[in-house]
């Protein structure tokens, strides 16, 4: 059974870098670089979009979801509307919303 993560345990971990202690160097640099800018409406709003599609990667970590493939999908949860391009066929199982279907347009071979 897998670890329940709180909202608290996910800000902890973004603060302290612990989060990403296993993740490639190069992604981990770029994520911790992200740090505090703009508004505090702004910094709580990035915290937020990142805590989410970091769950998203969790909640698919049968699958192999890279960090694009979460962005793409947490930006799919944002816009109904949206449609997403791609040749990867690993989005026919993942789901906005925990179950609905993302609208997808994947060209044939």
């Amino acid at each position: 059974m897998g670890t329940i993560h709180s909202l608290n345990d996910d800000r902890s971990s973004l603060r302290d870098g612990s989060l990403f202690k296993n993740a490639d160097p190069a992604l981990r640099t770029g994520l911790l670089s992200l740090g505090p800018r703009g508004t505090e409406a702004e910094q709580l709003t990035a915290q937020h979009q990142l805590i989410e599609t970091i769950r998203l990667i969790r909640r698919y970590q049968d699958t192999p979801m890279s960090f694009a493939d979460a962005c793409l999908v947490r930006m799919a949860e944002l816009r109904d509307e949206a449609i997403i391009l791609t040749t990867d066929t690993d989005f026919r199982i993942y789901r906005k919303k925990s179950r609905q279907v993302i609208s997808l347009l994947i060209p044939e071979r």
